[in-house]
């Protein structure tokens, strides 16, 4: 049996497979971000401040929701069969990446430019309650935000596999990648080197610096990993540098 026929184990195992994963994926990574925060935070940090202890809890209360929000629903997806994986090949993986990718982030630009709209700003007041963001930032969101989320990031990319060749572990990995990527662009480090915005690449790659844009403004930036749909659809904001505003 591969990883993705979890379901078949039944509910309670795959609960706990899931659920071992989730908590261990979220230590990790939120350990990790604090740990380059003690390292790395005199020359890497966006906006040199402290963050209130206040902050800290508040986040760490929404983290836990949004992990026991995570579970449930990856569980639910599995163990009721709402998926029907290819086999892993390597193309099979690719392409399960590359449209789970490119899918969020068309999904997540238009959620999260919908959510600052006037009706359903308050699905998204939970993440913007500070506007120095720390690495539990990422996963500070309500309830509902995060089942928002999950539609376009596993509901639909699960249905999607009755009809195109993505496997378990393409999806999988966009899911790691998405976590890694969203823990750093909130975590107020800019680990990527000055002068990055100009390059060909960095015209495209949404830094931590390009986000926390977004978290001071609230009106540019609501792309997730990448500027294209903030270029194509008028919310780039200009003033964008990386780091030091040069």
């Amino acid at each position: 049996m591969s990883l993705g026929g979890m379901g078949e184990l039944g509910f309670m195992p795959t609960l706990g497979i899931v659920s071992a994963y989730m908590a261990g994926r979220w230590a990790f990574f939120i350990g990790l971000f604090f740990v380059l925060h003690r390292v790395l935070g005199p020359s890497r940090k966006i906006a040199p401040v402290a963050y209130p202890r206040a902050q800290i809890r508040d986040e760490l209360r929404a983290n836990l929701a949004v992990v026991l929000t995570d579970t449930a629903v990856v569980t639910l997806v599995l163990a009721a069969g709402l998926v029907r994986f290819r086999a892993p090949t390597v193309l099979n993986t690719l392409f399960g990446f590359v449209f789970t990718y490119a899918f969020f982030e068309f999904w997540f630009y238009a959620m999260h430019r919908l959510m600052h709209s006037r009706l359903p700003r308050w699905i998204h007041r939970q993440h913007h309650r500070y506007s120095i963001t720390s690495p539990l930032s990422a996963l500070s969101l309500s309830p509902a935000e995060k089942l928002i989320n999950l539609v376009g990031m596993v509901v639909i990319p699960g249905l999607a596999t009755f009809a195109l060749p993505i496997s378990f572990e393409g999806i999988a990995a966009y899911h790691f990648y998405n976590f890694y990527v969203n823990v750093l662009g909130h975590s107020n480090l800019e680990l990527l080197p000055a002068g990055f915005e100009r390059t060909r690449a960095g015209r495209w790659i949404a830094t931590s610096t390009y986000h926390s844009i977004h978290h001071r403004k609230g009106h540019r930036h609501f792309g997730l990993f990448t500027s294209a749909f903030d270029r194509a659809f008028g919310t780039f904001d200009e003033s964008y540098r990386v780091r030091s505003g040069r």
